[in-house]
């Protein structure tokens, strides 16, 4: 890890309770995972994203009445799942897009009159139904799809001058004809 973030590391390990310094060793786990990717080292780049998925969920788990420590559990485990799905881990990939799915399913629950909240769930609806289809598990892949398409519609109907929300929805409807 890069001087700035063995600095966060052992800030961390001094006092692991200290939130900001835990988000701190997530931010900078998330900028070596980049680098490490973009140089081609997947097992350097995985070995960062666990890292800073166990900052993330020491955060969440310190104060689960925090979104933004719960969003960000939600999306290093959804960048797990890409992962995993690149690398053909279709099983690890599924485990990991359920548990991003939980997440944000409670943080739009909790938070209704959060529409991203709402967006990012159906995000998770969509990796999760691609993996399903990719795993061969049809039937789980259309209530996936069902239940995406669900939000996206009420989401369309909150807004119906907001062309992001009509294409969302208009994109999920193609799905459905797939």
């Amino acid at each position: 890890m890069a001087a700035s973030g063995l600095v966060v590391e052992f800030k961390v390990a001094a006092d692991p309770q200290n939130a900001e310094w835990l988000r701190d060793l997530g931010a900078s786990c998330d900028r070596l995972r980049d680098v490490q990717g973009a140089q081609g080292d997947t097992a350097g780049a995985r070995a960062s994203l666990e890292q800073g998925l166990n900052a993330s969920r020491a955060l969440a788990t310190k104060d689960p009445q925090t979104p933004a420590w719960q969003h960000d559990l939600s999306v290093c485990l959804e960048t797990l799942g890409d992962l995993q799905q690149a690398q053909q881990d279709l099983a690890g990939a599924r485990a990991s897009f359920e548990q991003a799915l939980q997440v944000r399913r409670q943080l739009a629950e909790a938070h209704p009159d959060h529409l991203d909240w709402a967006r990012h769930l159906c995000v998770a609806w969509d990796k999760l139904r691609n993996t399903q289809m990719a795993l061969g598990d049809l039937a789980d892949a259309r209530i996936s799809l069902e239940q995406g398409l669900r939000v996206r519609r009420k989401l369309a109907a909150s807004d119906p001058g907001d062309p992001a929300w009509q294409y969302d929805l208009t994109v999920s409807l193609d799905k459905l004809g797939d």
